[in-house]
This record gives structure tokens, C-alpha cells and sequence, in this order.
């Protein structure tokens, strides 16, 4: 079935069926009008060639919508309300007005912004795992080349620190670092600032040192 007109009142009945039937609903040359309020017992398919406009429509489920979607007119008065917004398509995210939100990251003009965890910091003596819980990690060295690791971060913009606050030797950090596999501590004050990139990598924002200002760790 059809509808062809040109706009459809409150007073208009609309039966579907069954809620697993379908209720093909064709615009054509002209916009399709829902005035007032309509309630969907039947899933809406078809919809060509036209604008589809709904006034305080209510939805007890899920709105999928395959194709484009716009929404005009939005005052200070009014607003599009959710719990929850959802990518349709794994890992492609949401785009709103150019911002990027995917996986729990916010990114936009080939720039991402940054998370900070709030877990309290680490603190690591000798060899061990880096944390990604934490954003700053205290590392104490205990001797030549204590091996450290670190995983991939958790989320877009995720925000590590590592620093070397006890010279008890050195360091030497292996990851997967944007320009190398390890960065290599070797005198206190000593850091690393990263941060958990798109391209699934750990990028580094500074290697400074506060201590000894110029004497950064190295990347390799």
C-alpha cells in the first residue's frame, strides 16, 4: 500500500498490521506531513523522493535510519533528547556538525581531543607493566635496563605520563610508539607524555626532563 497525500492529521488511522509488518509509506513530489501525534505499531519503509516530517513523535524502541536524516528549525526552545546515540556501522563512530565520536573518543580536523584517567598514579620499581588505568606512571629504576611495557590504550585521546622519578639505573620502554618501538630513561626527571592515537599507536606529545632540562629520554 501507498499514501500519496499530501498531508495526513491527527484524525487519520494508519493500520500496519502486526508489528513485524511493513507500512510502505511513498512521498513522491511533495512532503509527507504527520501533524500532532502518530503512534508507529508497524516498522515505515520506502520513503523516496521527499521530505518525511514528524511533529512530537514518540518512539517506545529503536529509530534506524538507513539513509540521511535532517532536522530544521531547532530553537533554544527546542532539542533532540536521547539516552543514547549509537554508531550504526562497527567502529565508524558518529559524526555531529564535523566532530567525530568513536569509541568513546572525540576527534575533528585531523585533531583528537585528549582524556585524562583519574585513577591515582602508578608507582613502579625495576621491571613491569606500565599501566593504562592511571595516567601517570612513577617509575623507579633499579638497575641496567629494567624492561618495561606498556599495552595499547583503551580509548581515542587516552593520556599517559611516565615518569622517571628515582635513578637507580635506567629504563627502556617498549610499545607501540609513533616514531619507534621504545623509549629508553636513563636519568631522573626524566618523562614521556603520550597519547592513544586513531592509527591504534601511542603518539608522543614531549619527552622532556624536569630535573635536567634538554636531556630527554630517547625514542628508537
Amino acid at each position: 500500500m501507498s499514501i500519496t497525500s499530501k498531508k495526513i492529521t491527527a484524525a487519520t488511522v494508519l493500520a500496519g498490521g502486526a508489528p513485524e509488518r511493513f507500512l510502505p509509506v511513498k512521498s513522491y513530489d511533495h512532503n509527507l506531513v504527520v501533524d500532532d501525534l502518530i503512534a508507529l505499531d508497524a516498522r515505515v519503509t520506502d520513503l523516496e523522493d521527499g521530505d518525511v516530517t514528524f511533529v512530537d513523535l514518540t518512539l517506545t524502541g529503536d529509530l534506524a535510519v538507513q539513509g540521511s536524516t535532517t532536522v530544521t528549525d531547532l530553537t533554544a526552545s527546542t532539542a533532540v533528547i536521547s539516552d543514547e546515540i549509537r554508531e550504526r556501522t562497527g567502529a565508524a563512530g558518529v559524526t555531529i556538525d564535523g566532530a567525530l565520536i568513536r569509541d568513546g573518543g572525540l576527534s575533528a580536523n585531523s585533531m583528537i581531543v585528549g582524556f585524562f584517567p583519574i585513577t591515582a598514579a602508578q608507582a613502579l620499581s625495576g621491571a613491569g607493566a606500565v599501566n593504562i588505568t592511571a595516567y601517570l606512571t612513577k617509575f623507579t629504576s633499579t638497575g641496567a635496563g629494567n624492561a618495561l611495557t606498556i599495552a595499547s590504550g583503551s580509548q581515542l585521546g587516552q593520556k599517559k605520563r611516565v615518569s622517571h622519578v628515582v635513578d637507580g639505573g635506567s629504563g627502556v620502554l617498549t610499545g607501540v610508539f609513533v616514531g619507534g618501538t621504545t623509549i629508553t630513561f636513563t636519568t631522573v626527571g626524566e618523562f614521556a607524555d603520550l597519547i592513544w592515537t586513531s592509527e591504534q599507536s601511542w603518539a608522543v606529545l614531549e619527552l622532556g626532563n624536569t630535573a635536567t632540562p634538554g636531556t630527554p629520554p630517547v625514542l628508537a
